[in-house]
């Protein structure tokens, strides 16, 4: 086993982990591969590509605007490195639930790089989940349905803080059957669509906003804020969602809310009558 150290790699080591840790997002992304990737535990599948890389770190940022990796060692043989130490941050988004607000995360963590034609092409993180869970004030979920999950939620936030009745079918199983609130029978696809098109139509402003979440064996359960201008009053509302998930898309889903403050609200006058 060669015991040199590759310079070239060592450098963008070392400019990859200092562009974290100044959350450059352009930075962290121009050091990886076209093709380059990361995975972690909790996460459902690989991040690869630089696009997709951007839209991952930008949301790890929000997430943990005070990011920092504190690195004790290092090895390098070959195109291969291996780093570890900690990392940490406080929590500043609900997308893990309102509760995890302002928690400290600080973890020990490995990460081992693979290099091709001195870029980054494959980063893998190494740390214990459930300790992260348990500092965020979170329960430690069943790792098998966790990332499906997560993924979901994430998608579905970003869908209803503006939303657009399309991008809503990236949730959604090719065979998903939705009851929601104001539908005579449950609805495929095409049904959900609809009725999302129907919501936005009627309420140009609306948004959901994810204030906690849960898993229970395959399903998901989403605790919401929901918000929207009617004749000229803002309305604000809670709703609880839960989905049945195959993959991270929904099978089956319902919606628990009462539309009777939302239905007063468009029978009432408007404010500027």
């Amino acid at each position: 086993m060669s015991t040199s150290i590759e310079p070239n790699i060592e450098r963008v080591l070392k400019a990859y982990a200092e562009a974290k840790n100044r959350h450059d997002v352009p930075a962290v992304v121009s050091l990886c591969h076209p093709e380059g990737s990361y995975e972690s535990i909790g996460l459902p599948d690989r991040v690869q590509g630089r696009e997709a890389l951007t839209s991952f770190y930008t949301q790890l940022f929000d997430l943990l605007p005070d990011y920092c990796g504190e690195f004790d060692g290092q090895a390098i043989n070959g195109d291969t490195a291996v780093v570890w130490g900690r990392f940490s941050g406080t929590i500043s988004s609900t997308v893990l639930g309102a509760r995890a607000v302002g928690r400290r995360i600080d973890v020990p963590v490995a990460f081992v790089c693979a290099f091709r034609e001195g870029l980054v092409y494959y980063d893998a993180g190494y740390f214990d989940a459930a300790t992260v869970y348990r500092q965020a004030g979170l329960p430690v979920p069943p790792l098998e349905i966790y990332p499906r999950a997560a993924s979901f939620v994430d998608r579905f936030a970003a869908h209803w803080a503006d939303p657009k009745p399309d991008d809503f079918r990236d949730l959604l199983h090719p065979d998903t059957i939705n009851f929601y609130p104001g539908m005579t029978e449950p609805q495929s696809t095409e049904g959900i669509i609809a009725w999302l098109s129907n919501a936005v139509q009627t309420f140009p402003d609306i948004a959901l906003h994810v204030t906690r979440w849960a898993v229970d064996q395959d399903a998901v359960l989403i605790e919401l804020d929901g918000s929207a201008t009617i004749n000229g009053r803002k309305l604000h509302w809670g709703a609880t969602d839960r989905f049945t998930l195959t993959g991270d898309r929904c099978i089956e889903g319902r919606s628990y809310f009462d539309t009777r403050p939302l239905l007063e609200a468009l029978q009432a006058p408007s404010v500027a009558e």
